[in-house]
């Protein structure tokens, strides 16, 4: 019961990055946008609550009254509820709208957890929750070497490795991955959203950034480098508009590097949405 209560909580947007973009990298997160007002909601939440305890510590479920956080619905384009975004390795890798059926949400969860506990796995979910991550990401190394074609566990170990700024180490892990999941979107996402986060590491502070800005608004260098942090942070919005600022000014910057990067951030994001639908849009007409 206590397990339970610690993966079913509310949050907000100062507390969003850790609830779920960080327990992300651990376990599989739900985020259910929702409102008091809204009936399909209450009738969802309860179809939510029991697939967390069916699913043990593999699951979490993150819950943001709309109402309240009109910024994170604006942020992720919410335009409808009950909105669900599925989380895993710091990105989106799944999301529907309106109130679908347990076995509709059980088939998007199974895409991204291990349909069997293996205990090794959890061990290691175990430590890494605990703040142990050097003796976590060991135990997922060893567990690696016992099962050469098992993705899941190298999934989990990149966005650890990736988080811990191990950029090389993920780059191997991704790379062993199978030809099938490199077909996937979720891989698109993942490797966008190591890219941003390789580039933004050596980069100044989002403040000196925009002070350089703010000083000559042509530093297209330092608005694609405010672009990454920004992304990294979450702040997707924000990063495309800078990008499209780059195109307006320079199209082919750097090798068209600015529209470059708005392609990873749709990958960053699922590839579908309001928000991709919208700069997808002003991209092209930018462009155009």
């Amino acid at each position: 019961m206590q397990e339970q209560a610690q993966n079913i909580i509310d949050s907000n947007l100062i507390n969003f990055d850790t609830d779920v973009i960080d327990a992300s990298n651990s376990q599989l997160v739900m985020v259910d946008f929702w409102a008091e007002w809204c009936g399909p909601c209450r009738s969802l939440g309860p179809i939510l609550e029991q697939l967390v305890e069916d699913y043990g510590g593999s699951v979490k479920l993150v819950k943001i009254d709309a109402d309240d956080q009109q910024n994170l619905c604006r942020e992720y384009g919410v335009q409808s509820l009950p909105t669900v975004y599925f989380f895993s390795n710091g990105s989106v890798v799944e999301q529907f709208m309106g109130l679908q059926t347990e076995q509709d949400i059980r088939t998007l969860i199974d895409k991204h957890v291990v349909s069997d506990v293996d205990p090794v796995y959890q061990q290691a979910i175990a430590e890494y929750q605990n703040g142990n991550h050097d003796g976590a990401i060991s135990i997922l190394v060893q567990l690696i070497e016992t099962e050469p074609d098992n993705d899941k566990p190298k999934q989990l170990l990149a966005g650890w490795l990736t988080t811990a700024e191990r950029w090389e180490e993920a780059h191997t892990v991704v790379e062993s991955l199978s030809d099938e999941s490199k077909a996937t979107p979720e891989y698109r996402a993942f490797t966008a959203r190591l890219a941003f986060s390789e580039s933004a590491s050596g980069s100044l502070s989002n403040e000196d950034l925009i002070e350089a800005i703010r000083r000559d608004e042509n530093d297209l260098d330092s608005r694609c480098q405010l672009a990454d942090q920004l992304v990294v942070q979450q702040h997707y919005a924000e990063a495309m508009d800078q990008l499209i600022e780059v195109i307006k000014r320079d199209r082919g910057f750097k090798d068209d590097i600015a529209r470059q990067s708005m392609i990873k951030v749709f990958h960053v994001l699922g590839g579908r949405g309001e928000l991709v639908s919208k700069y997808r849009q002003l991209l092209a007409r930018t462009l155009n």
